[in-house]
């Protein structure tokens, strides 16, 4: 049986000094710092009143995302349910989420809290970030002694798919942890993985959790920027790097001096979400010569990718969201 925070611990035994996440070229957090930081708001929350298979809903934004990480294993080990929240909500929307995804608790940015002026909402415990800060001081690093099963939920992740109106979409621990990255972590571990995407969708977090649990560091940005995108991508030597479809096309459009740039470290370029061009599929393949540009397609109910696009088949299928990812991935194709 495996549960997410397992992914966790396991790369902070074997890399505990090793940066874990990191914002921009700033803060960072090592993953025996993070297994510890997430165990101290496990404690926090079940001290707090957090009981088994309780909702958590997080508003975090980017800029204070080792927190925000922390927190997401933090509620998990808890045994608790990890919601988050847009940060772009009104008053108005965040309120009808936490009421519809049943939250116990709020986590919320000081920023965010003060624009919103959210005191509570009926049995809601509203915790503002610095005040949990103060909290997390003298509660204990250990794991606390819950028992997970890998069936129970981890996540409720609000999605619009195509009508418009959110849904909240039940992730189990076994749709994330189903995925054996063994084989992975001698290819990925001490190498730079860059996160340009919101951590609040779908993708934000998935991208974030495979870094950590291959041993990479993840640097995470505050907010996109496409120069400061392609900055860090050159500064940092990154090896692996997901964007939206959008984000690309802003970066090819945005940035003269593309061509000019040393991307030798970036061997994996990935992008989904949103429907790519051909003609920028292409231009990428053109600029970043050595790296593998990967189509990914998936869902938020199937908890992961389930088509990506087979290393060197860009060029040839750039109109293509690739093959399947596994034998345990269906595809029926209904019209052209």
């Amino acid at each position: 049986m495996t549960i997410i925070p397992d992914l966790l611990r396991k790369r902070a035994r074997e890399f505990p000094d090793s940066t874990a996440v990191q914002i921009e070229d700033q803060e960072r957090i090592t993953f025996r710092e993070l297994d510890v930081l997430s165990s101290r708001i496990a404690n926090l929350l079940l001290r707090e009143g957090l009981r088994p298979h309780d909702k958590v809903s997080v508003a975090i934004p980017n800029a204070h995302g080792i927190f925000y990480v922390a927190s997401y294993f933090g509620t998990q080990k808890a045994g608790g349910v990890f919601v988050p929240i847009n940060v772009r909500y009104s008053r108005e929307e965040v309120e009808k989420q936490v009421r519809h995804s049943d939250s116990s608790f709020l986590l919320v940015a000081d920023e965010l809290l003060k624009g919103w002026r959210i005191t509570g909402a009926g049995s809601v415990r509203v915790l503002a970030l610095s005040r949990a800060k103060e909290l997390l001081e003298g509660v204990s690093g250990t794991d606390p002694d819950v028992r997970i099963e890998e069936d129970d939920p981890a996540e409720i992740i609000y999605t619009s798919g195509t009508t418009g109106i959110p849904k909240g979409v039940v992730v189990p621990h076994h749709s994330i942890t189903s995925f054996d990255e063994t084989p992975w972590v001698q290819l990925f571990s001490g190498k730079t993985s860059l996160h340009p995407v919101p951590l609040y969708t779908f993708a934000g977090m998935t991208m974030t959790v495979l870094p950590i649990r291959l041993g990479m560091k993840c640097i995470l940005m505050k907010k996109f920027d496409a120069h400061r995108f392609v900055d860090l991508l050159e500064k940092e030597q990154v090896f692996s790097v997901y964007a939206v479809s959008s984000m690309w096309l802003i970066v090819l459009k945005e940035v003269p001096d593309l061509r000019k740039r040393d991307f030798s470290g970036l061997l994996f370029l990935q992008f989904g979400a949103a429907p790519m061009p051909p003609s920028a599929v292409l231009e990428l393949s053109d600029i970043f010569t050595q790296a593998n540009v990967i189509n990914l397609y998936g869902l938020t109910e199937s908890g992961a990718a389930g088509y990506m696009m087979p290393f060197g088949e860009a060029r040839s299928r750039p109109n293509s969201v690739g093959k399947p990812v596994d034998e345990n991935t269906e595809i029926r194709i209904v019209d052209e």
